[in-house]
């Protein structure tokens, strides 16, 4: 959450006492865009990337970015005035989330009957593939339910792991510089849906 515009505080929601679990993950570090116009910290917006966006308490050409939501303290990562606009903004757009699911009893689902509900796909796409260990990603996770992105060598080591925040539908990957050149396999799980592919990653 904001705090006077001026500090970004995390909490956790699933910690005993939750006021006393308040870190301060930034602080406003001065920016302006343009000159003279201060880009201070307001509203959040969780976007279908799994980054939260946050706009300013004036209008301005600038967004900040918290590029890992589900990460405790300062590993969320906040980038400050990250995306620049070619124009002034004063809101955030809303995203609208179209993989609710069912609503019992809502006339919005009478065209689905009972016996033709399916088993959920995760549809895990991953591109470009070959790649470079730059890659992205694409799923769909279960309502309201977080995931986990794991990736393996072929002898079943693991490799590198995300946790996939719910509502999100793309992440941007960039494993370790040093990880060779290979076979690998890209894994999603989340509740009892779990899917994999194959991941090649060819020598830079």
């Amino acid at each position: 959450m904001t705090h006077g515009g001026f500090e970004i505080l995390q909490y956790d929601l699933q910690a005993a006492n939750i006021v006393n679990s308040e870190q301060v993950v930034a602080t406003y570090d001065g920016f302006e865009a343009p000159a003279g116009w201060n880009t201070n910290f307001w509203m959040h917006q969780i976007g279908p990337d799994g980054k939260i966006y946050i706009n300013t308490t004036s209008t301005t050409m600038a967004l900040h970015t918290i590029e890992s939501s589900d990460s405790a303290g300062i590993g969320c990562n906040v980038q400050q005035h990250s995306i620049l606009l070619p124009k002034f903004n004063a809101t955030l757009p809303n995203f609208p989330n179209y993989r609710l699911g069912a609503l019992s009893g809502s006339p919005c689902d009478t065209l689905t009957g009972i016996n033709n509900i399916q088993t959920h796909d995760l549809t895990l796409r991953v591109y470009p593939n070959p790649n470079n260990g730059e890659f992205n990603i694409r799923y769909q996770l279960p309502q309201n339910i977080q995931g986990i992105l794991e990736v393996h060598d072929i002898n079943g080591k693991l490799i590198w792991s995300r946790k996939l925040p719910p509502w999100s539908s793309m992440q941007q990957i960039s494993l370790s510089k040093s990880i060779n050149p290979g076979i690998y396999l890209v894994s999603i799980k989340s509740g009892y849906y779990f899917f994999i592919q194959k991941l090649v990653i060819y020598d830079n």
